[in-house]
């Protein structure tokens, strides 16, 4: 399927740089928990996704699985090439279903070397992941619960597009560094106030005012670094 928009990264580039990509990009669906591509791995394919989000992820000796960053709509996956690094520095799984658009590694970096304004976005996206990396240092050790669970819930709300979506719970944990069996609890002051609904391992917004005057500072520190500015 052609690409015909949704990805904020490839539809804020001017026009002719915009047909360019566009016309290499083919379009698919995720599904999720599909690896899309494994610690060391080299990248076959860079991914701009569409309503699809991925999980980046940390795994430690003892098995530990952690994310570190959620890619969605504002980014891409594969960004690394532009850095001179054909291998994945970690893992990227499907976090929640959707559409993304497919790009062949050797046309990639082709477009990359014709489209200055290509490569700066991708600049950006890789300066703007490295902020919210730091960002979330400091919110993992400041910030409580459900503080840091409203500020994710709104950052894939915004990656997404859409007030509901689907979210296991082995990928809440792995965004809270939580055990599977603590996830209801996780979730249960955002329900009470009425902010969110989760049933089902499915997530709708109810009252977006309310999460985000529960949210911790980062949520707005996060947007203000916008992507495609």
């Amino acid at each position: 399927m052609r690409y015909a928009g949704g990805n904020l990264l490839v539809d804020a580039l001017p026009p002719a740089d915009r047909d360019h990509v566009a016309g290499r990009l083919t379009v698919f669906q995720a599904e999720v928990p599909d690896c899309v591509v494994g610690h060391g791995e080299e990248y076959r394919d860079v991914l701009f996704p569409i309503d699809a989000v991925f999980s980046i992820t940390a795994e430690l000796r003892r098995g530990e699985v952690y994310e570190v960053a959620a890619v969605g709509r504002e980014g891409v996956i594969g960004a690394e090439l532009l850095l001179d690094a054909p291998a994945a520095p970690r893992s990227v799984m499907s976090q929640v279903g959707g559409r993304a658009a497919r790009m062949e590694r050797a046309a990639f970096e082709a477009c990359v070397e014709r489209s200055r304004a290509l490569a700066r976005a991708i600049q950006r996206h890789l300066l703007r992941r490295l902020f919210l990396a730091e960002q979330l240092i400091a919110c993992n050790l400041a910030h409580d619960l459900t503080e840091r669970l409203a500020r994710w819930i709104l950052m894939l709300r915004d990656e997404l597009g859409r007030d509901e979506f689907e979210l296991r719970e082995d990928f809440l944990g792995m965004m809270l560094a939580l055990p599977r069996g603590s996830v209801a609890e996780a979730t249960w002051v955002l329900q009470e106030m009425g902010a969110i609904r989760y049933a089902q391992e499915s997530v709708a917004v109810l009252e977006l005012q309310a999460l985000r005057e529960t949210c911790c500072e980062c949520y707005e520190a996060q947007r203000r670094y916008a992507p495609t500015a």
